[in-house]
């Protein structure tokens, strides 16, 4: 995939983000050494029961908070080995429909853009990336507004009593 080919968003609103600590790693942070500790994230359809995208996080423990928008989910962790918090994005992209994508198939007549959509096609294309964030979270929501045409931010609540927004469009 070049840096030119068009991405399709997978959205559904049967998408359910998860994350799951081990054991040793759900007390406070600093009880358990980083060995110890693991932090599992999952995305799931819930209509088909598939995960979509699996990661393991080692020597990184919660508290995790978390906002899901559209195809994407943002959410906060702390990591041990690094001694920092971080932030990570998943973005999740559709690609059933890339070959309608063709310009010539378009201008000819010979697109198929009427077929169906389910719930079984598998999303090809998982971003993932994760930065070091200087803040501990205490909340985290994402903007809306009544038609749902401005881009996001990701606004973020600390544990200072301040509030942060994040344009979603830098990707942090």
């Amino acid at each position: 995939m070049t840096d030119y080919d068009v991405m399709y968003k997978y959205i559904s609103k049967n998408l359910l983000f998860d994350a799951n600590a081990a054991p040793k790693a759900r007390g406070e942070i600093g009880t358990a050494t980083p060995e110890e500790v693991r932090l599992v994230i999952y995305i799931i359809d819930t209509v088909t029961g598939r995960i979509l995208h699996p990661m393991s996080r080692h020597g990184c423990q919660g508290p995790v908070r978390a906002v899901f928008s559209e195809n994407w989910v943002v959410y906060h962790y702390f990591n041990l080995r690094a001694h920092r918090n971080e932030m990570s994005v998943v973005e999740v992209y559709d690609q059933t429909r890339a070959e309608n994508k063709d310009v010539w198939k378009f201008v000819l007549g010979k697109h198929n853009l009427t077929s169906p959509f389910s719930s079984y096609s598998r999303p090809e294309v998982i971003k993932s990336h994760s930065n070091f964030f200087t803040h501990s979270v205490k909340a985290i929501e994402v903007t809306s507004t009544a038609k749902g045409i401005t881009s996001k931010q990701v606004l973020i609540g600390t544990i200072g009593d301040q509030v942060l927004a994040l344009d979603k469009r830098f990707n942090f």
